[in-house]
C-alpha cells in the first residue's frame, strides 16, 4: 500500500469570492499565537494556511487532511473539558525541520503533561526549565553524558539539534494536562503517515525510537534508513525496559557519516541560571 502524498487530495475553491474571503480571513490570523479558543486544528492548517513550510505536499494530501479533520474533532471535544498541551500554535513545532533536511528522527510518546512545559518538540523543554522536573529529559541527558558528549544536566533546551536537522517528534502531538498518554490513539494514524513519508522521501535518516508507542514505527521504515530502539527514558520505563547504554547518538552519527551526511553536534551547554539541586555553584 503506497503512502506517497500529493496535492491531488485538496479540494479547489468553489468561487473567486470564497477565495478572496479566505485570504482576508487568513491575513488577520496570527499562526504564532493561535489557541484552541480561536480555531480548530483543521482550520488552523487549512483555513488559515498555517501549514509548516517544507511540508505543504504532505499536509495537502487527501489522506492527511482527512485524518487531521478527525483529530481536530477529537481535540475540539476535549478542549471543552480539559486543558490541552501544548497550545495550538506549538503543536507542529517539530516540523520546523523541513522534510528535505531531516537527518535524525527522535520519536517519543507524547508531550510532557506537566502544566506549561510542553514545547511541541519531543523531549525539549522551555529554556530555563530544569530537566530534573521532567525525568524523561533528565535521563536522556544522562545517556548523552555516558556516550561522552559534553552536555549540561541543567539544560533541556534541544532546539540547537533542531537547527541541525533533528526532528523531535512525539507519537502523539498533544496530551491532556496531567494525563500522560491520553491522546495516543488520537494521533496514531497521523504519526504513521509522517514516518512513512519520511521513509519514502527523505535522504538516509537515523530513527531513534524510544518507548513502546515509538518502537512500533520500525515496521514501516524502509531499509535504507537506520533504526535504533529502546525503552522510553521516563523514570517509570527505565526500570522495566532498557533505555540506557544503547549508544543511540554515536550510532546515529556513524550512520550519517557513512552515508555522506554531516553529523549532529549533540553537545548542550550548562544552564548557568539553573537553580536545580545537585549542581549549584561552588
Amino acid at each position: 500500500m503506497s503512502f506517497f502524498v500529493s496535492v491531488s487530495g485538496m479540494q479547489p475553491a468553489t468561487s473567486a469570492n470564497a477565495s478572496s474571503l479566505e485570504k482576508r480571513s487568513s491575513s488577520r490570523f496570527d499562526c504564532r499565537r493561535a489557541t484552541f479558543s480561536r480555531a480548530t486544528l483543521h482550520d488552523y492548517l487549512y483555513r488559515y494556511n498555517c501549514i509548516p513550510r517544507g511540508w505543504e505536499s504532505f499536509f495537502q494530501s487527501r489522506n492527511v487532511e482527512q485524518d487531521v479533520r478527525e483529530i481536530s474533532a477529537a481535540l475540539a471535544r476535549d478542549a471543552r473539558r480539559y486543558t490541552i498541551q501544548p497550545e495550538l500554535a506549538s503543536i507542529f513545532n517539530a516540523f520546523t525541520v523541513t522534510l528535505r533536511d531531516v537527518k535524525v528522527v527522535i520519536l517519543g510518546q507524547d508531550p510532557t503533561p506537566q502544566p506549561n512545559q510542553a514545547t511541541g518538540f519531543a523531549f525539549s523543554l522551555v529554556p530555563g526549565v530544569d530537566p530534573y522536573q521532567v525525568p524523561a529529559v533528565f535521563n536522556m541527558l544522562v545517556e548523552l553524558g555516558w556516550e561522552r558528549f559534553d552536555v549540561g544536566l541543567s539544560n533541556g533546551d534541544l532546539t540547537p539539534w533542531v537547527r541541525q536537522g533533528v526532528l523531535l517528534l512525539n507519537a502523539a502531538l498533544t496530551v491532556r494536562q496531567r494525563s500522560a498518554g491520553s491522546h495516543q490513539q488520537v494521533w496514531a494514524a497521523f504519526t504513521e503517515l509522517v514516518i512513512r513519508q519520511i521513509s519514502a522521501s527523505a535522504r538516509p535518516t537515523a530513527f531513534l525510537l524510544w518507548g513502546s508507542a515509538a518502537r512500533g514505527a520500525a515496521s514501516y521504515i524502509s531499509r535504507n534508513h537506520y533504526i535504533k530502539s529502546g525503552g522510553h527514558p521516563s523514570q517509570r520505563s527505565t526500570s522495566s525496559e532498557p533505555f540506557y547504554g544503547r549508544n543511540y547518538f554515536r550510532c546515529a552519527n556513524r550512520f550519517l557519516r557513512q552515508n555522506g551526511r554531516s553529523e549532529v553536534d549533540w553537545r548542550l551547554p550548562e544552564n548557568r541560571h539553573s537553580s536545580a539541586p545537585g549542581w549549584a555553584r561552588c
